[in-house]
């Protein structure tokens, strides 16, 4: 699944709409759409903030876009702490 497809599943997921989350995090609806659609990669602070309004971690976010399979997912949520510390230390 890719980034955008994840951000719009979790959104849907919990029943929230583009323009709120757009609005709290700051950015138009017409981008968060983009996102959405994987036309536009948001930038590190964006993903934090939909992250932190989601109510989900970024690195849940990185492991659900480039896990091809349920095997490849379960490995690295074994390593998301680990991940979750590294991107803490690059934002």
């Amino acid at each position: 699944m890719k980034l955008g497809n994840a951000i719009k599943s979790v959104r849907v997921m919990k029943g929230l709409r583009q323009g709120d989350i757009a609005d709290k995090i700051k950015i138009t609806g017409a981008y968060l759409s983009q996102i959405e659609n994987n036309s536009k990669m948001p930038s590190g602070r964006i993903l934090r903030n939909l992250a932190r309004e989601l109510d989900v971690s970024v690195s849940f976010f990185l492991i659900t876009s480039v896990a091809t399979n349920e095997e490849e997912r379960n490995s690295l949520i074994s390593v998301q702490p680990l991940i979750d510390k590294i991107i803490d230390q690059l934002t």
